[in-house]
């Protein structure tokens, strides 16, 4: 049963603690579509070179990346940056970068903000063609201007933190909570390694306390 951690912080700074049960480093990392447009990349360990991005799959280019890497002199932990790039096809990438406290050697509880949680929420809803205030659904249906120059967005980083990027995003996008979202992933059942780090609770071995410091950050402007 995965370990649960309590938090007793200021809401904005908080951190989530989140334990991962990271896979082996030599084993492949996936590249997968959560929903339409956004993917997850699942990668066992902090990149200590932060300037590739795995491929897309088919040749084509990101439009927007979201990468978890570790702290450095240069950006301490909790910081964040926001750069653009042109891809090998002529693109424009625009990536968020969030830094997180390096864990030691064999660590297995990968920190995150909230301040990360808003920045990337907010990053990805200008990104992706779904937000509908209080609509309460995820309308996947996306506008038509998405379906002729349609976005392509990765989130890349351990695994729970990707998910839970992930969630707070379709949850806010929705007008949903974010539990309903948890269950959801769960019942549908069409992602197995969200489902497995869910776990059969549907919470993600969070605390009772996190989940509700979780859903106040996902409502919450930045």
């Amino acid at each position: 049963m995965a370990r649960r951690h309590e938090i007793h912080a200021p809401l904005f700074s908080q951190c989530l603690e989140l334990l991962e049960d990271l896979p082996s480093p030599d084993q492949d990392t996936t590249i997968r579509e959560f929903i339409p447009y956004l993917h997850l990349h699942s990668s066992s360990t902090l990149p200590a070179d932060a300037s590739v991005l795995p491929a897309l799959p088919h040749t084509e280019s990101w439009t927007h990346a979201v990468r978890i890497l570790p702290a450095s002199p240069e950006h301490p932990p909790n910081s964040q940056r926001v750069t653009q790039a042109t891809s090998s096809r002529g693109r424009q990438l625009q990536i968020l970068d969030l830094y997180v406290p390096a864990p030691a050697q064999n660590a297995t509880v990968v920190p995150l903000c909230g301040r990360h949680i808003l920045v990337a929420r907010d990053f990805l809803a200008l990104a992706l063609p779904y937000y509908h205030p209080r609509a309460n659904q995820l309308d996947l249906d996306p506008q038509p201007a998405a379906r002729t120059d349609p976005v392509r967005v990765i989130l890349s980083g351990p695994p729970r933190v990707v998910l839970t990027i992930a969630l707070a995003y379709i949850a806010y996008a929705a007008g949903s909570s974010v539990a309903h979202v948890m269950r959801c992933v769960v019942d549908e059942a069409e992602d197995a390694e969200a489902c497995a780090l869910l776990g059969p609770d549907g919470t993600m071995g969070l605390a009772e306390r996190e989940l509700s410091i979780l859903e106040r950050l996902v409502k919450r402007e930045l």
